[in-house]
């Protein structure tokens, strides 16, 4: 039911500003589709996929913005320097320097000057210390500058690297998701069929009843015994139709082909099962698109975290601290990825075990029903009861292949586990 609030929800986006134009109607382009297999319905939602799009356009913006902050960093200027040269500011140095050519032999009539020198020399001095003060904030300004442009586009480097990590994700989901959806619509096919057979069944069941309540060797009570019966598998039935058409509508909505209510799926090729084969959980580890992602992320803090130029030792403690949680998050992630890997290898062995067991049971109505047949021919048993038993190995049957379907995607959720999907 949240899948078709769903889809509702998404055709009044399309259509709450007003009324959509032929032309800009996404829903008029959508493909029309007859009959549809699994691996065609996989590649569809894999080119169909928004995220997947979204993603792309998100490692060009990344890409662009790294662009940018490059040329930003390029047109920073260089740091500036003041000479260290002061002039003499006494007497004694005045007149001791050579370059001056003041003889020893001057009164002091002659060196009033000084005075006037000294003074101004002094006020000079103090204005070439006040632009190194000037100039040496800039420079550290300008050093400031570097180091968080320098950041900034390691972080850009990381986010593109996390990218390409999330859009493989994002595949992989998508194909398994894509998998998912329609095996489940082809095992609630399975049950709409079984469904109908037994109401069949169950309407002969009430006009057995009718034949014996009129013959005097039932009553009405077996009527509508029966007849509530035939009600209550009918209303399931409703259910079962209506649930799959709600699903039918999602599938239709990830493919973004047009819905159609008798969209013909074809069966998947169901394999003779086998017993699931637990790779090494380090190995599947090693491919984890999370644990990738979080290493993407603990590789940035280890880099800030050298070169970040800081202004003391809080600073210090600051970027220590934060790769120390990015790295202890990476441990917790590890371990929550491993129990995944030991849950998801648990769900398809016992999914076998299920499909051993449905099998033999299916097997056993089989010999069961060729057995009675038998009996059947010779005038043993009724039509009605090998209707009955027909009916049972129906059930057989379906619950086998019910079965298969759900082992065939979980097997499916392991190899995207393998592939580094572990979800």
């Amino acid at each position: 039911m949240k899948k078709g609030i769903l889809v509702f929800a998404t055709l009044l986006l399309f259509l709450g500003n007003g009324p959509v134009s032929a032309d800009n109607n996404p829903l008029t382009d959508l493909k029309k589709v007859d009959r549809l297999d699994l691996e065609t319905a996989i590649k569809m939602t894999v080119d169909n996929s928004y995220n997947l799009s979204l993603l792309q356009l998100k490692f060009n913006a990344l890409d662009n913005k790294q662009d940018d902050l490059k040329a930003q960093m390029k047109d920073l200027p260089e740091p500036g320097s003041v000479s260290s040269y002061r002039l003499p500011t006494s007497p004694a140095d005045i007149v001791s320097d050579p370059k001056y050519g003041i003889p020893n032999t001057a009164n002091p009539e002659q060196l009033l000057w000084l005075g006037p020198t000294i003074e101004a020399n002094t006020v000079i001095n103090k204005m070439m210390d006040g632009m190194g003060d000037i100039v040496e904030g800039m420079n550290k300004l300008i050093r400031s500058q570097r180091n968080q442009l320098e950041i900034a586009i390691e972080q850009m480097d990381t986010n593109k690297k996390t990218t390409l990590v999330e859009t493989d994700k994002a595949k992989e989901a998508a194909k398994l998701q894509m998998t998912s959806e329609y095996v489940t619509l082809l095992s609630k096919k399975e049950q709409i069929e079984t469904t109908k057979e037994y109401i069949e069944l169950l309407e002969n069941d009430v006009v057995r009843a009718q034949s014996l309540e009129k013959s005097g060797g039932g009553s009405k009570e077996n009527i509508v015994k029966t007849t509530r019966a035939v009600r209550e598998q009918k209303e399931q039935l409703e259910i079962l139709e209506k649930a799959y058409q709600v699903d039918l509508v999602q599938l239709s909505f990830d493919l973004g082909i047009e819905y159609k209510p008798d969209l013909i799926l074809e069966e998947v090729t169901l394999t003779e099962p086998q017993p699931v084969e637990r790779k090494e959980r380090n190995q599947i580890l090693a491919k984890s698109y999370d644990i990738k992602i979080k290493y993407n992320d603990i590789e940035q803090a280890r880099w800030e975290e050298i070169h970040t130029n800081t202004s003391g030792e809080d600073g210090k403690d600051y970027l220590d601290i934060s790769t120390r949680i990015k790295e202890m998050q990476g441990e917790q992630l590890l371990v929550e990825q491993a129990k995944k890997i030991d849950q998801v290898y648990n769900e398809a062995e016992t999914a076998y075990l299920q499909v051993l067991s449905a099998t033999e049971q299916s097997k056993d109505a089989l010999e069961d029903y060729n057995n009675n047949y038998i009996r059947f021919e010779k005038g043993f048993i009724s039509a009605f009861d090998m209707n009955k038993l027909k009916f049972t190995l129906t059930q057989a049957q379906t619950k086998e292949k019910l079965a298969k379907l759900k082992y065939f995607a979980l097997t499916q959720k392991v190899s995207s586990m393998e592939n580094g999907l572990i979800i």
